[in-house]
């Protein structure tokens, strides 16, 4: 997507629900892929979705992941993918190894307690599974985020976050924004002491919903706060039952008020003097389409920048941070993530 090395299509193995036939072809059109392959997780629909998108089905993951026929895997709905343990980890594995990117919308594995085993977290070809597929699109590595780097860096210590990450279903499930939420908190602001969650099931109609123990097949509403030992804090809004797709964060600190979304950044003094703004210009050829497809594209296309690999991320705590807000949605009360760390890793 407006990277000028570009020239050839990227070969793509797609795996989605129907409902995404529409966002998969967006992508296509503004990253630059060509279909290979694509598949559906609902039993007996992947010939109809790959018909829809003009390419051969694929009926089985993790022998598309071994056919060696594709640049990159956009798993766009993982369906039970990443629940099959040594044997999903094993594909992945496997799968970067002969140097096929992993790109996906929902978190894979579906949350810490699927670490115990260790298959997740053990390498034998130099990459470990749960490092080896990225998330698409992590807030902290959108053009404005990277555009925001000095501000945030002079900013210095933020003493309250604020992040929202709305849109539809299609778009990105609940676990995929709520995923992201702790990645841009713990970014900014490192590991929190406790987490305390409040979840809204889709079509709740005022029955209190509680969600499960895995992120896998999320959906509806969740509201975050997360506390630090040292006194700071952070909250977070996300859905995937909202109309439209937006994504901001807004950080308060000693230096003011810093406000970010995807296309532009506003520091505020302390007086309330807005002093710096920038704003994202995209390449022409991004221009006009829909922000979640530009988000989606634009992530998929920097991770074939050799120029600017993906930052370390702490899988682990991640995951920890996320299931300590599914217990807390169940409980009421605030949950530790060090605990789940600990428990599933050790660590």
């Amino acid at each position: 997507m407006g990277d000028s090395e570009s020239n050839h299509s990227r070969r793509t193995i797609v795996w989605l629900s129907p409902g995404q036939a529409g966002l998969a072809r967006a992508l296509r059109d503004a990253a630059g892929l060509e279909f290979v392959g694509v598949g559906c997780p609902e039993k007996g629909r992947s010939g109809a979705v790959a018909d829809e998108l003009g390419s051969e089905p694929a009926t089985d993951l993790r022998v598309a992941l071994a056919s060696g026929e594709a640049d990159l895997a956009l798993i766009m709905s993982p369906g039970e993918f990443g629940a099959g343990g040594s044997q999903d980890a094993g594909a992945i594995e496997n799968a970067r190894a002969r140097g096929l990117t992993l790109a996906t919308l929902e978190p894979i594995p579906g949350g810490a307690l699927e670490l115990g085993s260790g298959v997740w977290t053990r390498a034998q070809h130099g990459v470990r599974p749960i490092d080896a597929v990225q998330l698409v699109p992590r807030m902290r590595q959108c053009r404005a985020m990277n555009l925001a780097a000095d501000a945030l860096d002079a900013f210095g210590q933020i003493r309250v976050l604020r992040f929202e990450s709305l849109g539809r279903a299609e778009q990105a499930s609940l676990a995929g924004r709520l995923l992201d939420a702790m990645d841009l908190v713990h970014a900014l602001m490192g590991a929190p002491e406790s987490i305390d969650a409040a979840y809204i099931g889709p079509n709740a109609s005022g029955v209190h919903a509680a969600p499960g123990d895995s992120l896998r097949d999320l959906h509806g509403d969740m509201t975050i706060n997360l506390r630090f030992a040292d006194g700071r804090a952070a909250c977070a809004l996300v859905s995937d039952q909202a109309p439209r797709w937006d994504r901001s964060m807004s950080a308060l600190g000693d230096e003011g008020r810093l406000a970010i979304d995807e296309e532009s950044l506003a520091w505020s003094n302390p007086e309330g003097e807005v002093f710096d703004t920038q704003r994202v210009e995209p390449p022409l050829a991004d221009r006009g389409l829909e922000p979640q497809v530009a988000a989606i594209a634009d992530a998929i296309s920097a991770l074939f920048d050799a120029s600017s690999p993906p930052p370390p991320v702490d899988h682990e705590m991640l995951l920890a941070m996320a299931q300590a807000a599914l217990l807390s949605a169940r409980t009421g009360q605030g949950e530790s993530p060090a605990m789940f760390r600990k428990l599933v890793v050790g660590a």
